[in-house]
């Protein structure tokens, strides 16, 4: 893993000439190739910082520890569930099948299904990520229970429980 992996991150040198949000962006898009490509236990900052072609003093510039930067790429990969946007749909039903699609072809991703097992693989020994992932998904059932709700309170459906609907329509993606 000395030379970088993917032809994004490679472009990214020197790491001078990049703003803090797009290095913060390639660190962990490198990140993720190494911890895939090596476990977190067997990756170093160094590793990261090869694939990155950055210093390891700029990684440290923006994340305090390997555990730091291991917790941001959990919780910026975890798969939200995206919300239908108005009018964009012929009705209620064809915007939640496209909402649910959407999302099931999301978790079904290829590089979504390696880093669900790597962020699942190392959830229970990083309190902060487990307490993101659940908040997110907290998030994603209230946002689905609201909306579920206002769709029937416009006739769309008949609905005794939005929220009990919502977590039954996310329990099938998990």
């Amino acid at each position: 893993l000395a030379a970088p992996i993917s032809a994004e991150v490679s472009k990214a040198a020197p790491a001078r000439g990049i703003g803090d949000k797009e290095r913060r962006r390639l660190l962990l898009k490198a990140a993720e190739e190494v911890f895939v490509a090596k476990g977190y236990v067997a990756t170093t900052m160094a590793d990261i910082a090869a694939v990155a072609a950055m210093s390891k003093k700029t990684i440290y510039q923006v994340f305090a520890s390997k555990k730091e930067l291991f917790d941001s790429l959990m919780i910026d990969r975890v798969v939200c569930l995206p919300l239908p946007e108005d009018g964009r749909h012929d009705s209620p039903a064809a915007a939640l099948r496209a909402m649910l699609l959407a999302y099931g072809q999301a978790l079904l991703n290829p590089q979504q299904v390696i880093l669900t097992r790597l962020i699942l693989a190392n959830i229970a020994s990083v309190p902060e990520v487990s307490a993101a992932v659940k908040e997110r998904c907290e998030a994603a059932r209230a946002d689905l229970a609201r909306w579920l709700a206002d769709q029937a309170g416009q006739g769309a459906w008949r609905l005794a429980d939005a929220t009990r609907a919502a977590e039954m329509l996310l329990t099938l993606a998990f």
